[in-house]
C-alpha cells in the first residue's frame, strides 16, 4: 500500500514537472512592425532622412541587372556541374 501511494506521488510529480516545463502560448503584440508588408519598416527604425532613403532606392535599382545576372550565372553554372556530376 504504501508503494502504491509512493509510485502514484511520484507518477503525480512527474506529469506535473513536464506539464510547466511546456513552452505557453506566443505573446500577442509580437510583429505588430512586421503588419502590412511581411517584414518591418527599417528605413523608419533607423530614422533616415527621404533623401538617405531615395539614395538607397537608387543605389538598389542600379545594381538590379547587376545581381539578376550574376545569379543566372550562378544558376546556369549549377547546372553545368549537376550534369557534369550525373
Amino acid at each position: 500500500m504504501k508503494l502504491l501511494k509512493l509510485f502514484l506521488f511520484l507518477t503525480t510529480l512527474m506529469v506535473a514537472g513536464v506539464a510547466l516545463g511546456q513552452d505557453g502560448p506566443p505573446p500577442q503584440d509580437v510583429g505588430d512592425e512586421r503588419r502590412g508588408r511581411g517584414r518591418p519598416n527599417l528605413f523608419a527604425e533607423l530614422g533616415l532622412s527621404p533623401d538617405q532613403v531615395r539614395q538607397i532606392r537608387q543605389i538598389n535599382q542600379h545594381r538590379r541587372p547587376a545581381m539578376a545576372e550574376a545569379q543566372q550565372r550562378m544558376r546556369e553554372a549549377n547546372r553545368n556541374l549537376d550534369l557534369a556530376i550525373y
